[in-house]
């Protein structure tokens, strides 16, 4: 229309002569004038059509990214618990990876944790409170009171430092990355239904010595946990495991979920816990020592850099490279179970987001340990975060070795 004006059309003229050469430029008018109406129409219509209120299929496309995950009509602002990611594409690379998202398997250890130390005051779905706790003055809120107008960052912040002037505590350790898990389970508390509360939160079996279950419920029966965040028990000896809930019982290693559950049981019961979970099954157990001894002599025979995690990792662990001044890991936890005192762990198979985590902590000061805890501090502080990163994708590709029916490693 534009154009047509600079070609001399009028306003508001009905008809002119056809050898002006308006014709082709009215045309292309009258059919965008068409177009722009459809388009109009298709709102129209797309606003007074009736709603689905159905959500549709689960990630149609395939996708590899972790927004596809999404799916739950009534939780359809988020994931049901925080999954721990290794690749850029996790729903292509870690199999499973949506079905623990939504069993709530990654905030597993936050609803554990909050039945045995919090319910007691702030109850729980299907859990009422107790008469003493609503006499308290203030009183503890209902638990889906008490998240409903907080974000996730101010609950992380409430979880971590407690609050003044009540009887809620702070966080019982100085490790600030374990406040996320419960985060992750407040988030999700409200309109819980009770029977999937129990199903998180109940023991995994009757069975073992006196808090075996509940420890089950995160390690696992066989002490494999299934979760990067938990790590796997049956890879350590009897005496390692004993040493490691003492630790924690007294506050030299620092966990609160782990202080809290160390101290919820009698002190008598620890070796038997520790016996229970500190053992190989006998089909993981055949064959697994010599393959990790193996896998970690045939990185001796490496040359030059490597792109690999893996090879960059066992050079590490083997102090292949003489440039660089860090101890041999090797040395103290294998792959070369011959060598291992039994109060130090094994870390051939362990869950390599595990092992990222404790070597952070290691470098930062923020673990502690055993008798030999200052040793492992100064080692770590030499890592960087590739050299953390290459370590644990090394020794998670091991093969584990197997400790002996009497506790120290063979």
């Amino acid at each position: 229309m534009h154009l047509t004006g600079l070609k001399g059309m009028p306003r508001r003229v009905f008809t002119y002569p056809g050898h002006v050469g308006w014709d082709w430029l009215n045309l292309i008018s009258t059919v965008g004038a068409f177009v722009m109406a459809a388009g109009f129409l298709v709102f129209v219509v797309d606003l007074l059509r009736p709603k689905r209120t159905k959500i549709g299929d689960r990630n149609p496309w395939g996708a590899g990214t972790l927004e596809w995950s999404l799916d739950l009509e009534d939780d359809n602002w988020g994931v049901r618990s925080i999954p721990h990611i290794e690749t850029r594409y996790p729903l292509w690379q870690q199999p499973k990876l949506v079905e623990r998202m939504d069993a709530g398997r990654f905030y597993l250890l936050g609803a554990r944790h909050y039945d045995s130390a919090c319910r007691v005051c702030h109850g729980a779905p299907g859990v009422t409170q107790g008469a003493t706790v609503r006499a308290m003055l203030p009183a503890p809120p209902p638990i889906g009171d008490a998240v409903r107008d907080w974000r996730p960052n101010e609950l992380g912040w409430i979880v971590r430092e407690g609050v003044k002037m009540s009887g809620m505590p702070g966080w019982p350790s100085a490790r600030n990355d374990e406040v996320w898990p419960v985060v992750a389970f407040l988030t999700r508390v409200r309109g819980m239904r009770p029977e999937h509360y129990a199903a998180l939160v109940g023991p995994a079996t009757a069975e073992g010595p006196p808090g075996f279950g509940s420890c089950a419920g995160c390690h696992g029966i066989d002490g494999l946990s299934g979760n990067e965040r938990i790590p796997r028990l049956d890879i350590q000896t009897p005496d390692y495991l004993e040493m490691a809930l003492l630790t924690y019982r007294d506050g030299r290693r620092q966990s609160g979920y782990m202080r809290h559950a160390a101290s919820a049981v009698p002190a008598e019961t620890l070796r038997p816990l520790a016996q229970r979970f500190g053992r190989l099954s006998d089909a993981t157990a055949r064959g697994a020592g010599q393959a990790a001894r193996a896998a970690g002599s045939g990185a001796a025979g490496a040359a030059g850099a490597s792109d690999d995690p893996v090879e960059e990792g066992r050079r590490l662990a083997f102090a292949l490279d003489r440039r660089r001044d860090l101890p041999a890991c090797h040395s103290c936890h294998g792959p070369d179970a011959e060598r291992r005192r039994p109060d130090t762990p094994s870390l051939s198979g362990q869950y390599r987001g595990y092992l990222e985590t404790q070597l952070i902590l290691w470098r930062d000061g923020l673990r502690g340990g055993g008798p030999r805890a200052e040793l492992m501090s100064e080692a770590a502080r030499r890592l960087n975060d590739d050299h953390i990163a290459a370590l644990a994708a090394c020794y998670s590709s091991l093969a584990p070795e197997v400790p002996a029916a009497g506790g120290a490693a063979n």
